[in-house]
């Protein structure tokens, strides 16, 4: 069981990651615009990268996937959860 401390560096170091992610991809097409359906399959297509890149060990390339992951997954968060992006 993790403590509270390792929690958040986990969360804080994620946070960073996906951040500057979202950074490299910012002159792409503004996501808030898009369908839950578009988001939904954009997330199957990073779930399906990240096993692949997996299976290759590449630590920091496996790292990237996830962080493609977690921010689609994210997107749909705040899609149902935000009145401005619904």
């Amino acid at each position: 069981m993790s403590t509270i401390k390792q929690d958040k560096k986990l969360l804080d170091n994620f946070f960073v990651a996906m951040m500057g992610k979202l950074r490299v991809n910012r002159h792409k097409k503004v996501w808030t615009t898009e369908s839950l359906k578009y988001l939904m399959e954009r997330l199957k297509e990073e779930v399906k990268e990240l096993e692949d890149i997996i299976k290759t060990k590449h630590y920091s390339k496996i790292a990237l996937e996830c962080t493609d992951v977690a921010n689609y997954a994210a997107m749909i968060f705040d899609k149902v959860t935000s009145p401005e992006t619904k």
